[in-house]
C-alpha cells in the first residue's frame, strides 16, 4: 500500500548489487507482477534519456579457415 501511495510503479528502478551473493530477488513477493517490466527496465529507460533507444545487434564472428 505504501508503494502505491508513492507511485512505486513509476518511481522504482531495479538495482543490482553484483557481485555480492546476498541480494533481494526482484521477483520476491511484495511487488505486483504487472509492475515488474517497468521496475526492471522501462522506468530506467524513461529516466536515463541519453541511453540509445535501439540495441545494437553484434555481428557474428566468423572463424578463420
Amino acid at each position: 500500500q505504501l508503494l502505491e501511495m508513492i507511485d512505486g510503479e513509476n518511481l522504482l528502478m531495479f538495482a543490482s548489487d553484483y557481485p555480492h551473493w546476498d541480494f533481494d530477488e526482484p521477483t520476491a513477493p511484495g511487488l505486483p507482477a504487472a509492475w515488474r517490466p517497468k521496475i526492471n527496465y522501462a522506468n530506467a529507460r524513461a529516466f536515463y534519456t541519453r541511453l540509445p533507444r535501439t540495441v545494437a545487434t553484434p555481428k557474428p564472428v566468423l572463424a578463420e579457415a
